[in-house]
């Protein structure tokens, strides 16, 4: 290791130590844990940081080996070690459980332990080795069952599960397992290849991360006996680093499973770093953070040299990236000079994840979402009130919706979609609930942006269709974000035809504007309906920065828009009011032309 390099883990290990709480030789969270079980205690003792803070101990050789061995201790006493038992070798993730309910401890607690001990062998006290080597065999087998019949939907943690029975086998010495790894990454690689990102971890910054640091370890692993697999698994990380690059060390829109819920322009991530930018922020900038330092020491030891990339350059803006999710469902982003839109062709991309009553993707996804330089990003979400509580897709906190993340309290769902066409700077969406049997008092389909400091007002305009149509114009300086909402279908009793819904612009606590519109509003109880609509034109336009555009050269611009928007039967097929084909264009002045056609009959 350079003497650089360990200068710096120890850095980043010693800034923790000052911050770290312990008791009896695991870390504390001075909060309850994040699974239903652990939610009702008032702190913790997690199996994640406690990990993490072991490996980067021996990496920047600051952990006492006495200190080390309690540690390791604590940690094998959260491990399943009956043979008898389906989950052996598995992990708690925290010691207050009882029982194994997140299943990702198992690769969050042993990926760190098994990058030191193949990266830093000689560091590791001979004391701990026996304890390592138990909590290893053990979680061997686990990760084989695991990789035996995959989710390969869910990709951080397959490829995770894949590249720890790489790595444990290869440890032990284990040659059958170790041929079972080589199998999964075999079989993956043909499934990413074929149909995609499952329900599309590749478009979050905060999954990204994971993906990256598993397949540097499963690469590392095979790089001998496998060399064109490793080759394979390295040119997937190339891939995702370069989507890393395009967006320049700012968070994506759109985004798959991302806790941005406060709509910050900027996100801390390893990931910069592995993309070779170099960031204001400390390596490490928080404890969890930790967990990554041993795919940091893997990049620099391995990955950058396999990867071979080049140092980040500027890019040109504005700038468009098209990249694919799942099967032919994409993510479309324009960049600007201050600003980016971007939107997911169809969401969720992958059936049947949208919402459950303990997990979905909805509540920490972002489908539709726009950003402006220096403000933030703001982003279209769903809102449902009943009995008085309101919950939002997506969430308002990670917290808030962890433990139940469903749009609706009752645990039968309508069918919730978003499509959209994006062309640069032009937008259209159209987002849909069918099949609606729910107790609700209100639903709403609402852009939220947060921390707004200037101008928003509504503007009318007869756009070049010679439609009288009303716009939301936000006016930043530099930079005016217009939405019009489109025709809909709204809850009208019991004529389900298009209607367009009421339309409301709402300050809250003078800083958060949320441009709505409503689908029902009434008596709480329950609605049913065949399917409510709500469709959206988006236009970003770009000027002088230092003013934003007048009233009169903004309804001049908009003036100059062309927006057609038709709901027709084909003459094929029968169809009920709710079930016409929406035909919508969009282009004019400074917009490239975008079309989207809907189908309520093809998903």
């Amino acid at each position: 290791m350079k003497l650089a390099e360990q200068q710096e883990y120890t850095q980043a290990f010693e800034r923790r130590v000052k911050e770290t709480q312990w008791k009896n030789g695991m870390i504390t969270q001075g909060m309850p844990g994040h699974t239903k079980e652990a939610s009702s205690f008032p702190e913790v003792h997690a199996g994640r940081e406690t990990a993490a803070y072991y490996a980067a101990g021996i990496m920047s050789g600051r952990l006492g080996a006495e200190e080390g061995a309690l540690m390791l201790e604590q940690l094998g006493r959260l491990q399943e070690t009956n043979p008898d038992s389906p989950e052996y070798g598995g992990f708690r993730w925290y010691r207050e459980e009882t029982a194994i309910h997140d299943t990702n401890a198992a690769f969050f607690i042993m990926s760190p332990l098994a990058i030191v001990a193949l990266l830093f062998p000689e560091q590791v006290p001979n004391a701990h080795r026996l304890a390592l080597l138990g909590m290893m065999e053990g979680a061997r087998d686990w990760f084989a069952r695991e990789c035996r019949d995959p989710i390969l939907y869910y990709p951080n943690k397959i490829i995770s599960d894949g590249a720890l029975l790489l790595a444990l086998a290869k440890l032990t010495e284990h040659e059958g397992r170790f041929e079972e790894g080589e199998a999964f990454f075999d079989q993956w690689l043909e499934y990413t290849h074929r149909r995609g990102w499952g329900w599309g971890e590749n478009m979050s910054l905060v999954y990204l991360v994971i993906i990256v640091n598993s397949l540097q370890l499963a690469a590392y692993c095979l790089k001998e006996r496998r060399p064109a697999l490793a080759r394979e698994l390295c040119s997937e990380i190339r891939k995702l680093l370069e989507l890393v690059r395009f967006h320049e060390g700012e968070e994506f829109v759109p985004a798959i499973r991302s806790y941005n819920f406060l709509g910050e322009v900027v996100s801390s991530s390893v990931i910069w770093k592995l993309a070779g930018y170099e960031t204001d922020d400390k390596l490490m900038t928080g404890l969890s953070d930790l967990w990554m330092l041993p795919g940091v020491a893997l990049y620099r030891g391995y990955t950058d040299a396999a990867l071979g990339m080049p140092a980040p350059e500027r890019q040109p803006v504005p700038r468009v990236r098209r990249e694919r999710v799942m099967d032919d469902a994409h993510a479309y982003t324009w960049v600007g000079a201050r600003s980016r839109l971007g939107s997911l062709t169809r969401f969720p991309v992958l059936a049947g994840c949208y919402q459950w009553p303990t997990w979905g993707l909805g509540w920490q996804s972002f489908p539709v979402s726009f950003s402006v330089a220096g403000e933030q990003v703001g982003y279209l979400r769903w809102s449902v009130t009943e009995n008085g509580a309101v919950r939002t897709h997506p969430a308002e906190s990670q917290p808030k919706a962890y433990l139940s993340p469903a749009l609706f309290g009752e645990a039968h769902y309508p069918d919730v979609e978003t499509r959209c066409a994006q062309a640069e700077n032009a937008l259209l969406a159209v987002r849909s609930m069918t099949g609606l049997n729910n107790r609700v008092q209100e639903i709403a389909d609402e852009w939220i942006v947060q921390r707004f400091r200037y101008k928003a007002e509504w503007i009318e305009a007869r756009g070049l269709d010679g439609v009288s149509r009303r716009w939301a114009a936000m006016l930043y300086p530099g930079v005016t974000v217009a939405l019009a909402a489109l025709q809909g279908i709204a809850f009208g009793g019991t004529d389900p035809a298009l209607a367009a819904g009421e339309l409301e612009m709402v300050r809250d606590d003078g800083d958060t504007i949320r441009i709505r519109r409503l689908l029902y509003r009434g008596e709480d109880h329950t609605v049913v309906h065949p399917r409510l609509e709500s469709a959206w034109a988006v236009v970003i336009r770009e000027h002088a920065p230092s003013e934003p555009l007048d009233r009169g050269e903004l309804v001049a611009w908009l003036e100059r828009i062309d927006v057609r928007d038709d709901a027709k039967a084909d003459g094929e097929t029968p169809r009920a009011p709710h079930q016409l084909i929406r035909r919508i264009s969009l282009g004019g002045d400074g917009i490239p032309p975008v079309r989207l056609e809907l189908d309520p009959y093809i998903s």
